[in-house]
């Protein structure tokens, strides 16, 4: 019995001491670039606008903020980010509401805001300090708050929904020097009722140890890429919606690890 414990306690250190426990705060800030297409109708859908011919397709500056606290193999990051963008367009095609509706070739205005909450729990397979190799799952809270507003004569299609989603997730990370590389890899594909949603997000990230030194007590500066893809089609009091969003761009930050 003693030796099983010595055994067991010599794994456990000789373990800690090649991916050591740590807790680490990120902030960050990017330019994400929108694209995709909308669609409502009351009934069958027979055409869809592009988000550029709603006024949506501008670059807009996007806060973002992650945790990461991490024992042996378990890796635990949670996120969250807040986009939010708004311009005038053309319709390409009707758009319908509840009985109201927006003619194509009518000048809108439009505003849309997009608030991610995630979490990913990720497990080592290959535990060390050098390399990480890990698979695990998470879960997702997505809140969509839209508007097409015809000016002149008062229409409006708006769409508020929240949208829970479990993840499957993978990571892949390497250390050197004082440089820290990083993707991770969400998402899922869903078909509830027939009703279907599928959603990824993509985050590649490398970070350069400029405060302090070893591994813990250290400030980072982070430069990344991220992209977001969200594609639901759903029936809403009546109304069919097809809302194809993908949020693609880089961001800076930093990043403090205790």
């Amino acid at each position: 019995m003693n030796r099983t414990i010595l055994s067991l306690a010599s794994a456990l250190l000789l373990c800690s001491s090649c991916a050591g426990p740590y807790i680490a705060a990120e902030a960050r800030y990017g330019s994400m670039e929108l694209d995709g297409d909308v669609a409502v109708a009351s009934g069958a859908i027979t055409g869809t606008n592009s988000l550029d011919a709603v006024g949506l397709d501008d670059e807009e500056g996007t806060f973002g903020a992650r945790v990461d606290a991490r024992w042996l193999m378990p890796h635990l990051t949670v996120y969250g980010s807040q986009s939010s963008f708004d311009g005038d367009g053309t319709l390409e095609a009707d758009l319908t509401q509840g009985g109201s509706t927006i003619v194509a070739g009518t000048d809108v205005e439009s505003e849309l805001d997009f608030d991610m909450l995630n979490a990913v729990l990720t497990f080592d397979l290959f535990p060390g300090d050098t390399i990480e190799a890990g698979i695990g799952f998470g879960a997702a809270l997505l809140a969509l708050d839209a508007s097409i507003t015809d000016p002149v004569g008062a229409a409006d299609i708006s769409l508020d929904e929240a949208l829970p989603m479990p993840l499957v997730a993978a990571r892949l990370g390497a250390k050197f020097w004082r440089l820290d590389l990083e993707a991770l890899l969400s998402g899922m594909a869903m078909d509830i009722d027939g009703n279907d949603a599928t959603f990824y997000d993509l985050d590649l990230t490398a970070r350069m140890r400029v405060l302090g030194s070893g591994d813990h007590t250290t400030g980072h500066l982070v430069l990344g890429y991220r992209q977001v893809a969200l594609d639901v089609d759903y029936d809403d009091s009546g109304d069919a919606v097809e809302l194809d969003l993908e949020f693609t761009g880089p961001y800076i930050g930093l990043r403090f690890l205790f």
